[in-house]
């Protein structure tokens, strides 16, 4: 577990480091998840936008209870679902160049799939 840790920051760093991409962790009320984004500069008005994300999303009534009986914790309510957007997309600065102060407004656009996976009802990531 330490080695993909390590390697998750060593990528997350080399790759955050140009301002262009990135990489990160995403921690929500209701599950967890990671990203990845990376942005092209075609010209001054144009960019061109990819994004990927990984979700792992618990039910709304997940929760983690004590048992007395068996001296352990376990969860009740399991519901999960994965979900894997995939964007891309172009983001359009219709005034760029012309605003002083580093102010630009932009129009973005992005189209892409999203695979949703209903996972089995476990407490395991793997058996999902």
């Amino acid at each position: 577990m330490k080695k993909y840790l390590i390697t998750i920051f060593i990528i997350s760093a080399l790759t955050g480091a140009g301002g262009y991409k990135g990489f990160g962790l995403q921690v929500g009320e209701q599950g967890t998840g990671i990203f990845f984004h990376r942005v092209w500069d075609s010209n001054n008005a144009i960019q061109w936008l990819f994004q990927g994300r990984f979700f792992d999303v618990k039910g709304k009534d997940y929760m983690m209870v004590y048992d007395p009986y068996t001296n352990q914790y376990r969860s009740v309510g399991d519901k999960y679902i994965l979900i894997m957007p995939m964007f891309s997309g172009v983001k359009y600065f219709p005034f760029a160049d012309q605003i002083a102060n580093n102010f630009a407004p932009y129009a973005t656009a992005q189209l892409g799939p999203v695979l949703t996976l209903d996972g089995a009802d476990s407490d395991k990531f793997m058996e999902r």
